[in-house]
């Protein structure tokens, strides 16, 4: 390389300053090839001193701008045990299916962790797009971008994600019954129709409605998941389809895909409390009332006394139909302030007042099962 390059410098100079040199009796040919010779070496050696630094800098900053030297890249079989303060992550190709070209896993030691938290020995185990999810999470959540999330923070993120989740909702769903009414499309959706197109969601296309009700052995051979998942299905058809069992409106719709958005399950909810807590039925429910009801009644959710003063927004110690519904609104939020509140009681593992996002991935199998990573779930399938 040296020789080549010493080559195409002497012929640049030889070029350049040609009759110079030939007239020159100091600065001959042999003179030229010699300063050449020096050019061409500077130039090799500086671009192997680059290539150098690039190689150093490539493996000590990835991509995402996080040192990996706390990663190392092992078998999936031989996961090592790594402690809290890196990540192991295991990657293999996987030969059972091209959709998922490789799997990954990220083990955290745990044995300090509040009990709760830890579901997997003495290990937390989170797949690649889980860590890579809660770490996009944590930073948008981060607004004043210290590193670290207050409950405020955390609060504001819950609820802002609830208050989205529920515009979509209502956005789409007109838009999801008049594709699932096609069989014949008569402005309902019937079971049949919305039952295919679940099976379909889930998997099974190859079983009907048929094999469901005549108990079919197609039916039978499903996987015990699949028929408590159905069973729950056939339960909140039942409980949407107000009109008729046979179809639900738009309406009820709303309610049977996003219950949380409906306001006529909202509605739902208001009237149950005050038929529990209404004794006297003037449509306004008392401090008394509510004292009365918990001293004499089992089984009623406390949550309504402990929050008396949340509900009472104008504090007369009485509670109106609206002030409930506003109270029970998921957008509310205090309801993003108790989770928010929960969140930092188990994930604060040195009780600063704040997650850092060493602490959010440690207790990583937590935070997904909440409202902070999967808003979405959480509202569907409240603890």
């Amino acid at each position: 390389m040296t020789k080549t390059v010493t080559q195409l410098v002497w012929y640049l100079e030889r070029k350049w300053k040609y009759s110079w040199w030939s007239c020159h009796p100091h600065y001959g040919s042999g003179r030229a090839s010699a300063f050449a010779t020096k050019v061409a070496t500077v130039v090799v050696l500086v671009l192997f001193m680059w290539l150098v630094y690039i190689s150093v800098w490539a493996a000590t900053v990835d991509i995402s701008g996080r040192n990996p030297s706390a990663l190392a890249f092992v078998d999936s079989n031989e996961l090592p045990t790594f402690p809290a303060t890196g990540a192991a992550i295991a990657q293999h190709q996987s030969t059972e299916s091209e959709a998922i070209p490789f799997k990954t896993m990220i083990s955290y030691e745990t044995s300090s962790l509040p009990k709760g938290v830890n579901n997997n020995g003495s290990f937390i185990t989170l797949s690649l797009p889980q860590f890579t999810r809660l770490e996009r999470i944590f930073y948008r959540a981060d607004t004043n971008r210290d590193g670290f999330l207050t409950q405020t923070e955390l609060a504001n993120y819950i609820n802002q994600a609830v208050k989205d989740h529920l515009a979509n909702a209502m956005k789409y769903n007109y838009q999801k019954y008049s594709q699932l009414d096609n069989d014949p499309r008569n402005g309902l959706v019937t079971w049949k129709e919305y039952v295919t197109h679940y099976f379909k969601k889930i998997g099974i296309p190859a079983i009907t409605l048929d094999d469901v009700r005549d108990k079919s052995p197609a039916f039978t051979r499903l996987p015990k998941d699949f028929k408590v998942e159905i069973a729950r299905l056939e339960a909140s058809w039942s409980e949407a389809a107000n009109n008729s069992p046979d179809f639900v409106t738009v309406d009820e719709f709303l309610s049977l895909e996003h219950p949380e958005a409906s306001p006529t399950r909202l509605l739902t909810l208001v009237t149950d409390v005050f038929s529990t807590f209404d004794l006297d039925g003037d449509g306004i429910i008392e401090k008394s009332e509510f004292e009365t009801t918990y001293r004499e009644a089992e089984g009623v959710d406390k949550v309504y006394k402990e929050d008396f003063h949340l509900i009472d927004t104008d504090g007369n110690e009485k509670i109106t139909r609206l002030e409930l519904m506003k109270y029970i609104d998921p957008r509310n939020i205090h309801h993003s302030q108790k989770d928010s509140k929960q969140i930092l009681n188990v994930t604060d593992l040195d009780k600063d007042g704040k997650m850092s996002l060493h602490e959010a991935i440690i207790c990583g199998s937590y935070l997904i099962r909440s409202k902070f990573y999967d808003v979405v779930y959480r509202l569907h399938n409240p603890e």
